[in-house]
């Protein structure tokens, strides 16, 4: 039996996780090959400013590039009060 899945979505999870790094790799882990890591990010926090979600997105998907996803991708959602992004990775 095989544990691991075709796609992982999370939606604002990985800003608050000290080791981010250790979080992907577990991700990558159970991912089938040609799976989808999608993980969303909107900027709740006190003083939150939009630009806020392009830089996470950016930071993210240069951390999920380095880990060996491909084809990364940053895609953001306008939303009210804050944008939202989601990156894409694929194995």
């Amino acid at each position: 039996m095989d544990d691991r899945f075709d796609k992982i979505f999370s939606v604002n999870v990985l800003q608050f996780l000290p080791e981010r790094a250790d979080a992907l790799r577990m991700l990558r882990s159970k991912l089938k090959p040609n799976g989808v890591l999608a993980t969303t990010f909107q900027p709740r926090q006190r003083g939150a400013k939009p630009e806020d979600a392009d830089i996470f997105g950016k930071v993210l998907a240069r951390e999920m590039s380095d880990m060996g996803f491909r084809d990364v991708t940053v895609t953001k959602l306008t939303l009210k009060p804050m944008p939202a992004v989601c990156v894409l990775g694929h194995l």
